[in-house]
């Protein structure tokens, strides 16, 4: 079992299992696909005697892939005379999915089982699923419980937002090995970037990785004749976001171009802007390629750049 990290706000009544998902709640992530971490926020509203009230918000990160189990023991209140308890505890599963890039803030399944807490403990009172797909800001009441002695209600009032890195004065150090391979068609491949990177936690580190090669031929009637070379410059940017359930959640930002550049100085420009996220254990390698065309008229095709980054933390 990994245990997940919680926010230091985080109020005691939510108790977090990192399980495996439910495959009929969560389709399975695409291969490579991690999705990114999202921040669950509930307030849980009761209707009662009393009127509308709060029973506590809470809050977690959670990551496709693990669940969040929130338990809350509430004491509802009938309109009669005898102003009749009702026990309850109601303990909602909630799994996130993965998201493609410019969709929701986030989709939830919510699985939410009402138990009895007096006469019968533990005996199902009632049992509710439900899918949530929220936009960023937006949030959305789900009857959580009615009861069909006195028609009281429970109702959670859910939204998402992005996970940050709490500051809490003891700042946590990232280490990130970075690797970054050259591979063009016609050439040997050649790492031209082998760097060890220190970032604190919610913060971001940069480095810049330059090489150059010297291209064969003249320009093919580009009007440029004489020695050429390809000149590429890659900005890669790490930005370790905020560890949950033993998971570090890290953005790669690559920007750059490749130009080749003529006797004259004239380039030919190909720029280069890209974005990964990850999910990654200590120590878990990842990678990606960045894919350049270019043409014979350029002396060069198919140029592929292996981005690898292996985290420490």
């Amino acid at each position: 079992m990994i245990a997940l990290s919680f926010p230091h706000l985080l109020r005691a009544a939510l108790l977090l299992a990192a399980t495996g998902a439910d495959p009929a709640l969560v389709p399975l992530a695409p291969e490579r696909t991690d999705g990114a971490a999202v921040r669950v926020l509930i307030e849980t509203m009761v209707i009662d005697r009393r009127g509308t009230w709060s029973a506590g918000a809470d809050q977690a990160d959670l990551i496709p892939g693990s669940a969040g189990i929130l338990k809350k023991s509430i004491t509802l209140e009938a309109k009669d005379g005898r102003r009749t308890k009702e026990p309850i505890e109601v303990v909602a599963r909630l799994i996130p999915g993965v998201l493609a890039p410019g969709g929701p803030a986030c989709a939830l399944a919510l699985d939410i089982e009402t138990r009895a807490a007096s006469a019968a403990p533990g005996k199902t009172v009632g049992r509710v699923t439900s899918t949530l797909s929220l936009a960023a800001g937006e949030e959305r009441f789900v009857d959580a419980y009615v009861s069909p002695k006195s028609g009281n209600k429970v109702a959670f009032r859910v939204r998402c937002v992005e996970p940050r890195h709490e500051e809490d004065g003891s700042p946590e150090m990232v280490a990130v090995d970075l690797e970054i391979e050259r591979r063009v068609e016609g050439e040997s491949p050649s790492v031209i970037g082998d760097q060890k990177l220190v970032a604190l936690l919610g913060r971001e580190v940069a480095a810049t990785v330059s090489d150059h090669t010297t291209l064969s031929g003249d320009g093919e009637g580009d009007g440029d004749e004489g020695a050429r070379f390809r000149r590429e410059r890659l900005d890669v940017t790490l930005s370790p976001i905020v560890t949950v359930a033993g998971k570090l959640q890290i953005e790669v930002r690559v920007s750059g171009e490749v130009a080749t550049v003529g006797a004259s100085g004239k380039a030919l420009a190909h720029p280069i802007d890209r974005t990964e996220v990850f999910l990654v254990s200590s120590l878990e390698a990842r990678s990606f390629e960045i894919v350049l065309p270019g043409s014979a008229a350029e002396g060069w095709t198919d140029l592929r750049f292996l981005v690898q980054i292996r985290p420490r933390f």
